[in-house]
C-alpha cells in the first residue's frame, strides 16, 4: 500500500526501524502478536513522520 502511495523501500524501512524504537521501550509490544498490530496499524503514520522530519532537517 505505502509503495502504490509513492513511498519509496527506504522511507518504508525508516518507518519500521522508528515503530521498533517504539515497540523496545514499551513491554507491552514485546510479544509477537502485538507487535505485528503496531506495524500494522501505525506502519504509514511512522513512515509520513520520517519523511516530515527528515525534510524538516534539509
Amino acid at each position: 500500500m505505502l509503495i502504490h502511495n509513492g513511498y519509496e523501500i527506504e522511507d518504508i524501512q525508516l518507518g519500521i526501524d522508528n515503530i521498533m524504537n517504539v515497540a523496545n521501550q514499551m513491554p507491552q509490544y514485546q510479544n509477537e502478536q502485538s507487535l505485528a498490530k503496531l506495524l500494522i496499524q501505525h506502519l504509514p503514520e511512522y513512515t509520513k513522520q520520517t519523511l516530515e522530519q527528515s525534510s524538516s532537517n534539509d
